[in-house]
């Protein structure tokens, strides 16, 4: 599971989508989320089917 954390700095942190719209999501505020870009690579790997990323 991806979670949120607080304090990283606004550089290091991306808006990703809950349910990319790619998958059906939703173009709205509540289907998107901070995530740090390291976290939002290997969600959106695992969103498409590529497994979890390695880093």
């Amino acid at each position: 599971m991806w979670t949120v954390r607080r304090g990283f700095p606004a550089e290091l942190v991306d808006v990703d989508r809950r349910t990319p719209l790619a998958l059906g999501g939703e173009d709205t505020d509540s289907n998107v989320w901070p995530l740090c870009s390291t976290c939002h690579q290997g969600k959106t790997r695992q969103d498409f089917g590529f497994g979890t990323a390695s880093l």
